[in-house]
């Protein structure tokens, strides 16, 4: 009975060895809390309001002010490969490269450049995997109007199936 027991914790501590070893590849859902602090907002900002008749993206929600500053959520899918593991949002309006990408286990650290409508903006984050759920936090600095605006980002990621053909 020893030995089953033993065998069966070695086994038990061998499959989260190798679930830790990084993100399991496949589909999976990301949602991302974008916050932007009150005193990185241009001065003067105003939200502009969605027009008559347009629907945003689905998994997207209109962003909300609030004496803290600018939230929004989005979710988004990926599908997640040994070689890209980084969750990034392909948004039409911008172009960003990823310029470093650094895995350890199942810790993921990026940096990312982006061009946008607005200009040029730069980012890091780290993530890390555990199973079929992945947490990351991730801080992007543009300049808009001239003036430095940091946007820091939460995301959460669950792991969904195979991905799709």
């Amino acid at each position: 009975m020893k030995r089953l027991t033993i065998a069966l914790l070695i086994s038990a501590a061998s499959g989260v060895a190798i679930a830790a070893d990084g993100p399991k590849a496949g589909q999976w859902e990301y949602t991302t809390e974008v916050n932007i602090p009150a005193m990185s907002m241009p001065e003067g900002f105003q939200m502009p309001e969605l027009p008559e008749g347009m629907e945003l993206p689905p998994g997207m929600s209109m962003p909300q002010m609030g004496a803290q500053g600018m939230k929004q959520t989005m979710s988004f899918k990926q599908c997640i490969t040994d070689e890209e593991p980084v969750p990034m949002h392909e948004d039409e309006n911008s172009d960003c490269k990823l310029t470093k990408m650094d895995r350890k286990g199942n810790t993921v650290h990026w940096a990312v450049k982006c061009q946008t409508p607005e200009g040029p903006s730069s980012g890091e984050g780290t993530a890390t995997y555990e199973g079929d759920r992945m947490h990351a936090e991730m801080t992007m600095t543009s300049t808009v109007d001239g003036r430095p605006m940091e946007m820091h980002q939460t995301i959460n990621g669950r792991y969904l199936g195979p991905c799709p053909k």
